[in-house]
């Protein structure tokens, strides 16, 4: 709208004016016109730039979201690994404990076999 006037504004004073002053007139109509597109130029150039800037911002965090998400399910994965390990070594201990138990009876079983078969021999022992 603004260029409409002062397009509007040009053309009733050029009516008036000698075709040198006109050939002026237009050539500042042109600069003003000219200067008035370089500056939308130089906004949309901005904005396009602010545009790039958010895009940039935009793929950023999903990197970061990308990485944090593969962090946690290593971490996960170190958890359950963890869980797995402690179920195993409960697992071993108790079969370890087990087998202590039983190697303790075939040791009293043993002894006790041996000490019936040495009383039946005839063999005392001190105590």
């Amino acid at each position: 709208m603004i260029i409409f006037l002062k397009n509007t504004e040009a053309l009733n004073a050029e009516a008036n004016l000698t075709t040198e002053e006109r050939a002026c007139a237009q050539i500042e109509l042109k600069e003003v016109n000219d200067t008035e597109i370089a500056a939308k130029e130089k906004e949309l150039t901005a904005k396009d730039k602010a545009v790039v800037a958010k895009e940039n911002s935009i793929i950023s965090s999903k990197v970061v979201i990308a990485a944090t998400e593969k962090t946690l399910a290593a971490v996960e994965a170190t958890m359950t690994q963890r869980e797995r390990d402690a179920e195993l070594k409960e697992l071993l201990n108790e079969k370890r404990h087990r087998y202590l138990r039983l190697r303790e009876q075939d040791t009293v079983v043993e002894f006790e076999r041996l000490r019936v078969g040495s009383d039946k021999a005839g063999v005392s022992y001190p105590g």
